[in-house]
């Protein structure tokens, strides 16, 4: 055997050892991963995943509903006790009907969700009425009831970032010059 070749079999020998340590590295790893899955697997907790678990919620009202909540298991538990003291999605949205006398279609979470912009939005008509002149405050009615005669959540909740006080003064100065 001459040294050429003896010197091919020691890189492939090498070269052999490299990869058989490698997969033993890798074949460790692998077991460990497998190891933490199954242990996570067996409290009830996923690998790699945020954290979540469905509840049973006991709203204000004590109608109960279940969610589905994410995160650590303190902030899950602060959910639920936020949950405790405040009505269901369902009582809050017939409160709200019941403050506005307006009925808006929509599920309760986006009715609800559109309600608040409404109050928003109304806030907003309210601070222009203190602040303009006496002659455009019919104007501005006029423009607050076209905005409070939609009645679709959706229409609500996309008008929630375009409306601002330069955007309803601008809808009043076209009333006023129509």
């Amino acid at each position: 055997m001459d040294v050429k070749t003896m010197g091919l079999m020691l890189t492939n020998i090498k070269l052999g050892m490299k990869y058989l340590v490698q997969y033993h590295i890798w074949y460790y790893l692998c077991s460990v991963i497998n190891e933490q899955q199954l242990t996570l697997a067996a409290t009830g907790q996923q690998y790699g995943t945020t954290k979540m678990a469905k509840y049973t919620a006991t709203y204000k009202c004590g109608h109960e509903e279940q969610v589905t909540l994410f995160g650590p298991y303190s902030e899950r538990e602060r959910k639920l006790e936020r949950m405790a003291n405040t009505l269901c999605p369902h009582c809050q949205r017939e409160q709200n009907e019941q403050r506005t006398g307006i009925t808006l279609e929509g599920s309760d979470k986006q009715a609800n969700w559109a309600y608040d912009i409404m109050a928003r939005i109304n806030a907003l008509f309210d601070q222009l009425a203190a602040q303009i002149k006496q002659e455009y405050i019919a104007a501005l009615e006029e423009v607050r009831a076209d905005y409070n005669a939609h009645r679709v959540a959706k229409w609500w909740i996309d008008e929630a970032d375009s409306t601002d006080t330069r955007a309803i003064a601008l809808e009043i100065q076209e009333k006023l010059t129509k």
